[in-house]
Order: structure tokens, then C-alpha cells, then sequence
């Protein structure tokens, strides 16, 4: 009797997952669900001996897959579209062929990259599909202590920053000109710190003084009906027409090499948060349009079309000051186990300001390194920094690598480490490159919450008067 009892309520729960096992994943709680739905009919469909020998109820198998769209998720990049009916199955014919839970998670996620689990259909004409509305965000709380400029330390606890996402997909279910809408409001943007914001130098005698051109936020004469207080903020029209292109028209990140950060603070590098040779930072948010897409043999290309804009963070001017457009453009080739990327950044579509760059990313078992290498120049500096007729040439060439160590399945050590050297003329204005050194060591509770127990850093700026010792704690919560 009791055997009828749990095999009656076993169909009734299958049957509510399927009906939804085609899900539109939004935000982090969303993959969480889904990996709930698949954990039951895993462990529905496979001997319990079996399911003890690989430790199943660790869920470990899980780990590649979560790490690998945690970035492509709202609030990191995009929504996806996967059916846990799909990952399901493809467990449980896996099961019998891998030894270990970390060789099942393996395969999951190879079969991930391969486009093996999205399960796509058309709705029938005579149906009419609502919108799905998706509410996320991204709050971060941090204590920190750190050393100003002056040599004095300050201690604060403070929010990081705050994000809230609304997402709408129009028609999730079509296979071609799929339409959905991205706004990412900042109440609380986040703080700009560690960057050199300005420098002072001598060349043939003539001293000269470069600074920021967004100093105050470069918006202090806009008034706030001026001024858009979001930041990605866009509608994207997937597949246009069925020619595999995606359009993107709005206020969104700027493709150029990564995004991601592992540090607690977003624009950190100098690699692509400094705006001293061309004034704008490489990594901003601008407005205009993007055209992205695949190509076959794990190939990738990115190109938008911009305002151009001299600043790094919201909230940001909607004219556009100058009526002049900048280009920049991504490609990439991603395998199994790494990928490699270029990027070109060109001002006004012209030569005299722009940025070349590479980027990689290389994942081992449980470690994960990625990094750039990007190099600028402007040669005409007396454009964007007044005061600088005499120089021809302003340039940096930069790099970073940051790591991802999985200690346990819990506890994760990190770093970053950069360096970044600044040249007039050709000339470094310093006797050493720019370093930052960072490291630390975080507790993931979920792929929902996130504790940075403790992040060390180290900046050394001989020769720019910046010295710093950062040392801060901070709890990263994404729903």
C-alpha cells in the first residue's frame, strides 16, 4: 500500500515538473529551482546504491555548471533557457558511466556548451504568449579598512553598491526575433576606488597635469531630467529574422574582453577602469547599439556602435555632447576548457584615440584563471586634457590575471594581480609601473549568497603619490 501511495505521488510531482520543464532562467534563485527540479528526478530514477557509491546528495555535480552561467545569468550578463527534463535524463545515462561525482559534473557541463539542453518550441499561432516579468538583483554590504592618499587609515562599514533588475521576455517561446527588455536601476552605484585620477609630470621643463575629465562625475552642469539613473537599460530583439544575429538597442556594458571582476569592487583594474590616455574607462556602460551572435567551431563576435561617453558609472548624460560615435568590437573562440579573445576600441571611428586588447580564460579541475593585456594610445591628448598642447602622445600598456581556487566545495581563494604603466611621449612619467596586488578568501553559501570573509590588497604607485593597503569583508547577495 505504501509502495502505491509513493508511486501515485511520484506521478503527480513528475507531472507538475513537467509541466514546467521548460525554464526561463532570470536570476540565480531560478537556476536554483531548476537544479531542485533535476536533483528529484535524478534521485527518482537511480538506485539508491548507486546514487550512495557516487554522492549524489552532495549535489557536487552541480559546481561546473552553476560556476560556468553564473556570469551569464541577470545581474551577471543575460537570462537563459534550459529544460531540467534534458539535464535530467542526460544524468541519469551518465551515472553509470563515470566513477565520480566531479566526472558527472564535467560531462554536464561540456553537454551545456554543446546546446544540449535547451528545449525551444514554438507556441501554436492560435495562442497568445504573455510577457514574463523577472524582478533581481544584487546587494553587496562591506566593512572596510583601508589607507587614504594622506597615509591615514580609515575604518567603514558601508553599501557596496545596489542593483535592481526588471526583465521582461515578450515572446521566450519563439525561435527567431525572441524580444526582451533589461533595466538595471542603481539606488546605490557603486564607489570608484584604488584609481589614479590624476598626475603631474615634467617634460623639457614644462610641467603638465593630467586629470579625470568626468572629475565630480564630469555631469556637474546636467541637471537631473538630464540624466538616466540606470545603468544596462535596453530591449533585445534574438535571432532577427532567423539570421542568428542579436540586436541590442539601449544603455548596456560596453564589449570590450571581460567584465567580471573577482575582486569585491567591479571597476578596479587600471587595465580598464582608468581614463588618464583617452578619457573614458574601457569598462563603462554607454548607449547606442550592439550586434552580437556564434559562429560555428565555438566562435563569437560582438560589434556596437556608442555615444562615447567619458565616464564609468551610472547615472549618465542621454545626450550625446559631441554627436560623434565610437566602435568597439569582440571576438572570441571558446573550447571546452579555455577561451581567447580580441577586442578593439576606436574613438570618433578614428585613429588618434583607441585600445587594442586580449583576454583568456583557462579552467582546470578547480581552478579557473582568466586575465587581459590591453594597450592605448592617444595622439591627439590636448583634445580631452586641456593644458597638454605639447605633448603628441599619451599611452599604457597593462595587464592582469585574476584566479579562482576551489579549496572545498564551500571555501574559495581569489586574487588579482595587475600592472600598468603610463608613458608621455613615449616616456613612462614614473620610475616603476603601477602595481595592485590582491587576494582573498570567500564562502559561498549558494549561488545566491556570497561572503568575502577577508580581501587583502596591496597598491603600490611609486611615483603617482597613491599608496594604498586595502583590507575589507563583505557579503554579496544576488536573487
Amino acid at each position: 500500500m505504501k509502495t502505491r501511495i509513493l508511486f501515485f505521488l511520484s506521478v503527480i510531482l513528475l507531472i507538475h515538473i513537467d509541466s514546467h520543464a521548460q525554464t526561463s532562467l532570470n536570476t540565480m534563485s531560478d537556476v536554483n529551482n531548476l537544479f531542485e527540479d533535476v536533483e528529484f528526478k535524478v534521485m527518482l530514477q537511480t538506485d539508491l546504491k548507486t546514487a550512495e557509491t557516487l554522492d549524489l546528495s552532495s549535489k557536487k555535480y552541480f559546481i561546473p555548471l552553476s560556476n560556468y552561467i553564473d556570469l551569464n545569468v541577470i545581474g551577471k550578463g543575460k537570462s537563459i533557457v534550459l529544460s531540467s527534463d534534458k539535464i535530467s535524463t542526460f544524468i541519469v545515462s551518465q551515472i553509470n558511466q563515470v566513477k565520480t561525482v566531479e566526472q558527472l559534473g564535467e560531462k554536464i557541463l561540456d553537454a551545456f556548451i554543446n546546446d544540449e539542453f535547451s528545449n525551444v518550441e514554438n507556441i501554436a499561432p492560435v495562442e497568445k504568449e504573455k510577457p514574463k516579468v523577472t524582478l533581481g538583483g544584487y546587494f553587496v554590504t562591506e566593512y572596510e579598512y583601508h589607507q587614504e592618499p594622506d597615509g591615514v587609515f580609515h575604518s567603514m562599514v558601508e553599501i557596496n553598491q545596489t542593483r535592481i533588475f526588471v526583465a521582461a521576455d515578450i515572446n521566450s517561446s519563439q525561435k527567431k526575433n525572441k524580444i526582451s527588455f533589461l533595466g538595471e536601476w542603481n539606488p546605490i552605484p557603486e564607489e570608484v576606488i584604488h584609481q589614479i585620477d590624476e598626475v603631474t609630470f615634467v617634460r623639457d621643463t614644462v610641467s603638465y597635469t593630467i586629470q579625470n575629465p568626468d572629475a565630480g562625475n564630469g555631469m556637474s552642469h546636467m541637471s537631473s531630467g538630464e540624466l538616466i539613473p540606470f545603468e544596462r537599460l535596453y530591449v533585445k530583439i534574438e535571432n532577427c529574422a532567423g539570421t542568428k544575429i542579436n540586436l541590442t538597442v539601449g544603455q548596456f556594458r560596453n564589449p570590450f574582453g571581460f567584465w567580471s571582476d573577482y575582486t569585491s569592487h567591479r571597476n578596479f583594474t587600471s587595465t580598464k577602469g582608468n581614463q588618464l590616455v583617452n578619457g573614458f574607462a574601457l569598462k563603462k556602460i554607454d548607449l547606442g547599439v550592439r550586434l552580437d551572435g556564434k559562429l560555428n567551431g565555438g566562435w563569437e563576435w560582438s560589434a556596437a556602435l556608442m555615444h562615447g561617453r567619458l565616464s564609468r558609472t551610472s547615472p549618465l548624460p542621454r545626450a550625446d555632447n559631441d554627436d560623434m560615435k565610437d566602435f568597439c568590437g569582440h571576438i572570441r573562440y571558446n573550447a571546452k576548457k579555455f577561451s581567447i579573445g580580441a577586442s578593439a576600441y576606436l574613438a570618433e571611428f578614428d585613429t588618434k584615440r583607441n585600445a587594442y586588447g586580449l583576454d583568456y580564460q583557462v579552467t582546470f579541475k578547480k581552478l579557473t584563471l582568466s586575465g587581459e593585456t590591453v594597450y592605448q594610445q592617444n595622439t591627439d591628448p590636448s583634445e580631452i586634457f586641456p593644458g597638454t598642447e605639447g605633448l603628441k602622445k599619451l599611452s599604457s600598456l597593462s595587464s592582469y590575471i585574476q584566479f579562482d581556487l576551489e579549496l572545498t566545495h564551500k571555501i574559495h581563494l581569489y586574487g588579482m594581480y595587475e600592472i600598468w604603466n603610463y608613458k608621455a611621449d613615449d616616456k613612462m612619467i614614473a620610475k616603476n609601473p603601477e602595481a595592485k596586488l590582491f587576494q582573498g578568501v570567500k564562502y559561498i553559501f549558494n549561488n545566491n549568497l556570497h561572503w568575502m570573509i577577508i580581501e587583502y590588497g596591496h597598491m603600490v604607485h611609486d611615483g603617482y603619490d597613491k599608496g594604498f593597503t586595502h583590507l575589507s569583508s563583505s557579503l554579496d547577495l544576488t536573487f
